[in-house]
């Protein structure tokens, strides 16, 4: 019978993800807040989305390809 211990459970990326407040999404600047988008759409964490990996540098609509270079007219407001 094979046991792992507690220090060798692994975790999913959703639970690796880097999270905080006030950060500038390299793409389109908005600022968003990963905690935020954990906590509203925690589902793009994992794969097949992947959102773990990018969320330092690109908020979840510009990481998802609808953001505001992506579809313009969905962000009147957006100037990029």
């Amino acid at each position: 019978m094979n046991k792992r211990s507690n220090s060798e459970t692994t975790t999913s990326p959703a639970e690796q993800a880097p999270l905080g407040d006030g950060r500038s999404c390299d793409t389109c600047r908005h600022s968003f807040s990963a905690d935020e988008s954990r906590r509203h759409h925690a589902e793009y964490f994992d794969p097949p989305y992947g959102y773990a990996d990018g969320c330092r540098e690109r908020c979840l609509a510009c990481w998802l390809g609808v953001g505001p270079a992506d579809v313009p007219d969905a962000w009147p407001a957006a100037k990029i």
